[in-house]
């Protein structure tokens, strides 16, 4: 009978100090949220850059692309004038 008790306060002793073990906020990485814009994309503090997601990925190749450099045949060509109407 001795030994029972003690295996149930053994038991009980366990499972209290792993309630203490589980992970608390702050201890991890929270989940950063997902960016809406080309500005969101640049604040990695706040938004996530990770490329798994495909709103990401869509958001990275969007902004890219507007950031991409002219070409020089491009630059040369002078540009087009505005229809004047009278």
């Amino acid at each position: 009978m001795k030994a029972r008790s003690l295996s149930i306060a053994g038991l009980v002793a366990l499972s209290l100090v792993s309630l203490s073990a589980l992970a608390h906020p702050g201890a991890h990485d929270e989940e950063k949220e997902i960016p809406k814009t080309c500005e969101d994309l640049k604040d990695t503090k706040r938004f996530t850059d990770d490329s798994a997601y495909p709103e990401v990925k869509a958001l990275k190749e969007k902004c890219g692309a507007q950031g991409k450099p002219v070409k020089a045949e491009e630059a040369k060509k002078p540009a087009p004038e505005a229809k004047k109407t009278n």
